[in-house]
């Protein structure tokens, strides 16, 4: 079986660079996944509430399918963000 290899992307966008930092400190506690989840949902709603906006490259909608735009991809691939238009 092939396994996929994870391409880590940094975030320029540093109202996501800051807080996928932020998390990536949460994700090294090895915390039990119900309070992780918690963490990260946090970070994000915090993130959210800021207001939070992308660059238009990273929210244009496809008339003809859904769209994922990665905006932060952790190396080991044990997180990721991204922008789902």
């Amino acid at each position: 079986m092939t396994q996929l290899q994870t391409v880590p992307i940094s975030s320029d966008v540093p109202a996501v660079a800051a807080p996928a930092e932020r998390m990536t400190v949460l994700v090294d506690q090895d915390l039990i996944e119900r309070v992780l989840t918690a963490a990260v949902r946090d970070e994000l709603e915090a993130t959210l509430a800021a207001g939070l906006e992308l660059p238009k490259h990273l929210t244009r909608p496809d008339p003809g399918r859904y769209v994922m735009y990665p905006l932060h991809v952790f190396a080991d691939g044990r997180l990721s963000i991204a922008s789902a238009v």
